[in-house]
């Protein structure tokens, strides 16, 4: 069965894409921005049937919030956190995580976790999040999650602002490219992750999502 990658904008569908080119076993769908976007695309996809996919991951961008966390990192969630209090454990996250590191030398990553936010993070909020040990935040992740159901899950965020780097217009074209590359070299990974947790479910050498 296939690892599901859901991408909340179309230049973040546009990464993943490239960076799973020659792989097989995946599909990759776009949300759109924002809650009722998301939840919209976790109530189509909860609907499908259960052997459309075994494993489910959110990638795409994020704000950056906890120290040291900058511009082109990669934050791999150990859990999320919802506006409303939910809390989603992502019990495999330390495998992602691992699979990360391994995956691109270049990659500055942190395992940590990620609160999804009504509205774009800026100024205090950021504080607000870091005094709660939030590493990232974004828009979406928290409400993607619930099509997972009891498949693994993962969310990976890489980082285009931070307390000392808004999303200032001069910069926004070059962190924005350095975010898309990172993405792109970052998401191979899920397809590590994903083999591993099929095999630990039992699935085939046949079930591998690497290009053959």
């Amino acid at each position: 069965m296939p690892l599901m990658v859901v991408t909340p904008l179309r230049i973040e569908m546009r990464a993943v894409e490239a960076g799973l080119m020659g792989a097989f076993d995946v599909r990759v769908v776009r949300a759109g921005m924002g809650a009722d976007k998301a939840r919209a695309r976790a109530r189509a996809l909860s609907a499908l049937p259960a052997e459309e996919f075994d494993t489910l991951a959110v990638a795409g961008f994020g704000a950056g919030v906890g120290p040291g966390v900058a511009v082109g990192d990669v934050v791999v969630a150990s859990e999320v956190r919802g506006p409303d209090g939910t809390v989603v454990e992502l019990p495999t996250s330390g495998v992602l995580a691992e699979w990360m590191g391994r995956v691109s030398p270049k990659l500055t990553v942190h395992h940590g976790p990620i609160e999804t936010v009504d509205k774009l993070v800026t100024g205090r909020a950021r504080g607000t999040l870091r005094e709660r040990g939030v590493r990232a935040a974004d828009m979406e992740s928290v409400h993607l999650l619930a099509a997972a159901g009891e498949r693994p899950a993962g969310v990976i965020r890489v980082i285009t602002d931070t307390p000392e780097r808004e999303l200032l217009r001069p910069r926004l074209v070059v962190d924005g490219f350095r975010a898309f590359r990172t993405l792109r070299h970052a998401t191979p990974a899920l397809l590590d992750w994903a083999n591993d947790e099929r095999t630990k479910s039992g699935g085939t050498a046949g079930d591998d999502v690497r290009p053959g």
